[in-house]
């Protein structure tokens, strides 16, 4: 009996061995710990400045941290990091980005730090860029993980939902980590998107604060149904004069980093239309689909946005060479148009404005009413044949006449 409990002792202990040598330090179920040369990625608000850190966090299989990190201190304005000499139990890692950003709204860096967060499968990728999307889907794609799914799937289905609190339709994008704001696909465009709607002209506290209300909201239920906040959004792109497009492309062009800027636009455009256009104060022309915003002035009916429309054929008015492009990206680039082409532009059941209803809109943009965006010239034929500039007035109070070919303001009729 001594000899035979012996022999299980025996056999217990190397079993045990094997057990614990196979499990010893790899977090993965036996698998050999992931090493890598180096992680490197940006990390993009706007790009983070010089100084800010970027930390890689070593996870366990419960995707919690064991408390081992790697850090880059960022040393460009672009945002770029590179993490060096990785060696981690698990395939997945966190991502933590900290410092001061660029500001696309208004061109500026940030006055107070922020930190963005991303969760990636560090076998399958040797650059990983931590951004908007990046953060807002992180906590989502845990809760996702831990009720089953891959951190693959986990994160598809977070992104998608994510997209789809701003009405866009994201099953064809990239994964998050690898969108980038000076990209040129339709990810990078919408990454840039809903990076300037959630901005908006909050400071760095409320707008961190925006991020959090967000993500915790996706987190478990995989929507956000905080409608005052969506309002509030696509309000700012109402009354602001920098959610026109070409201010926010100058903006990123003007920090010298990179020569391109994804068509993010349209999908401002679009969330504002969804968010904010009702029969009152929008107007969706039904010849081309433009849509202007609408102001009620003096109990008139009042377009905020100059005309766009060129015709079936795309010829009538003249294009303004300054390139001048209208509200949230309205094909228009300073449209005017000669008074015969002006008579008959607006659509069935608009008319041209009286001279009365132009200085009523001029009385309103000064009083912060309303937010006139008719383009360089911010010139409008009235409906006898003459043409004002409706931006500013003479000395006397009078409209400022303006040349012969002028933009179109169109009242209801």
């Amino acid at each position: 009996m001594t000899q035979f409990k012996q022999t299980l002792l025996t056999a217990a202990i190397v079993l045990a061995t094997a057990f614990t040598l196979s499990c010893s330090g790899d977090g993965g179920g036996g698998s050999d710990p992931i090493k890598k040369a180096k992680i490197t990625g940006v990390s993009q608000k706007g790009p983070f400045v010089e100084g800010s850190k970027a930390v890689l966090y070593e996870l366990n299989d419960g995707f919690a941290q064991t408390g081992r990190s790697f850090t880059d201190i960022i040393a460009d304005n672009k945002g770029t990091f590179e993490i060096k000499n990785i060696e981690i139990a698990s395939p997945y890692a966190k991502l933590e980005a900290n410092g001061y950003y660029r500001n696309e709204n208004t061109g500026g860096i940030s006055k107070s730090p922020i930190s963005l967060l991303a969760i990636a499968d560090v076998r399958e990728k040797d650059q990983i860029n931590v951004n908007i999307l990046t953060h807002l889907e992180y906590y989502r794609v845990l809760n996702l993980a831990e009720h089953g799914k891959t951190v693959k799937d986990a994160k598809k289905q977070a992104q998608k939902e994510i997209f789809a609190v701003f009405g866009i339709d994201s099953d064809s994008f990239k994964d998050s980590e690898d969108m980038s704001i000076f990209g040129n696909t339709e990810s990078d465009a919408a990454l840039l998107a809903i990076s300037v709607l959630l901005q908006g002209d909050l400071s760095e506290g409320e707008f961190s604060q925006r991020l959090t209300n967000l993500s915790k909201a996706i987190e478990t239920g995989g929507a956000w149904s905080d409608e005052a906040a969506k309002k509030a959004m696509a309000e700012w792109v109402t009354i602001a004069p920098q959610a026109a497009g070409t201010t926010i492309k100058n903006h990123i062009l003007g920090w010298g980093l990179s020569p391109n800027v994804p068509d993010f636009e349209k999908f401002v455009r679009d969330y504002w239309v969804a968010y904010y256009c009702s029969e009152n104060n929008c107007l969706a022309d039904p010849r081309d689909g433009t849509t202007y915003r609408l102001a009620t002035v003096d109990n008139v009916i009042i377009m905020q946005d100059g005309f766009a429309y060129r015709g079936e054929d795309g010829g009538l008015g003249i294009a303004d060479d300054r390139n001048f492009i209208c509200f949230s990206g309205v094909p228009c680039t300073s449209i005017e148009y000669t008074w015969a082409e002006a008579q008959n532009i607006c659509p069935a059941g608009w008319q041209l404005p009286s001279k009365a209803n132009l200085e009523s809109l001029l009385d309103c943009k000064f009083q912060n009413l309303c937010y006139y965006n008719g383009g360089v010239g911010y010139s409008a034929w009235d409906n006898t044949g003459h043409a004002w500039d409706i931006n500013s007035r003479m000395p006397d109070g009078e409209l400022i006449p303006c040349n012969s070919k002028c933009q179109v303001v169109c009242v209801k009729s």
